[in-house]
């Protein structure tokens, strides 16, 4: 389940980094004509990236305590009860999620270096 549910994760984040970056073309073709080195937009992409990832980090991890908790009072008489918040839990799905995301963005962020300056200008 686990590892169906991050082949899923990294799927998504390509996909929406990818469109992102094919929507952002001409800005990339911009900011090479005006003098940005590869390096630089390869960093901005991926500062980009970062500040989604750690918004949706918090979000997550606000949004998981009040889901564990419920499923905490749904399973108090099972006899395997769930802890409300074990910290190891959560900082290793946090982790593993950031490694994942930071692998599905290198390519889309790669690809925006790539990108022919006076092609991208033509284009639109």
């Amino acid at each position: 389940m686990a590892g169906i549910a991050i082949v899923l994760a990294i799927t998504g984040i390509y996909g929406v980094l990818s469109f992102s970056i094919s929507q952002r073309t001409r800005e990339f073709g911009i900011q090479m004509v005006l003098g940005a080195s590869r390096q630089s937009i390869f960093r901005s992409v991926m500062v980009r990236g970062l500040r989604q990832i750690a918004i949706g980090l918090l979000f997550g991890l606000a949004l998981a305590e009040p889901a564990a908790w419920a499923l905490a009072r749904l399973s108090k008489n099972s006899p395997m009860p769930i802890k409300t918040f074990d910290l190891s839990v959560y900082g290793i799905a946090a982790l593993v999620l950031l490694v994942v995301s930071l692998s599905a963005m290198y390519l889309p962020a790669f690809r925006a270096t790539q990108v022919d300056p006076m092609q991208a200008l033509r284009n639109e």
